[in-house]
């Protein structure tokens, strides 16, 4: 499956607006959180296309731009289409990502997120020689 890495994703219109839309219907179906934001344009993609050159999945990435992530490379968004999962695409999209990532020599550690109850993603990420590092708890505040 051909991988194509896009420095900065609004540079690809295309691939933009697939990767926004993809986030919405994810989005939508639980697989991201409700109020999160979606890709700025500013990020790395890799991106998954078919033989005739139909994307279908992506990573997001990006240098990590605050105190306590000094050298980190954020993975942000991973998607695979529903009919091209468990064929081997996430792995292969996540590993070129996080050689892009390792080929800057400022870099120093790769991150990623998923929600707790994603164990596929998770998976994932330890296929890839990823280690779980903290567990994140939230109280949601509701006012009036």
């Amino acid at each position: 499956m051909p991988l194509r890495h896009i420095e900065t994703l609004a540079d690809d219109a295309h691939a933009f607006a697939y990767v926004a839309g993809s986030f919405e219907l994810g989005r939508a179906l639980g697989f991201f959180p409700k109020d999160r934001a979606g890709p700025s344009g500013g990020e790395q993609c890799i991106l998954a296309e078919s033989e005739f050159g139909v994307p279908v999945g992506f990573v997001t990435f990006y240098r990590a731009d605050h105190p306590n992530y000094v050298g980190c490379v954020w993975i942000d968004l991973v998607w695979v289409e529903k009919t091209h999962r468990r064929m081997g695409v996430g792995r292969a999209m996540l590993e070129r990502a996080i050689a892009v990532a390792e080929s800057d020599p400022e870099v120093t550690r790769v991150e990623l997120g998923t929600l707790s109850h994603n164990m596929r993603m998770q998976n994932l990420a330890r296929r890839v020689g990823m280690q779980a590092s903290r567990i994140d708890f939230v109280r949601e505040v509701h006012r009036g």
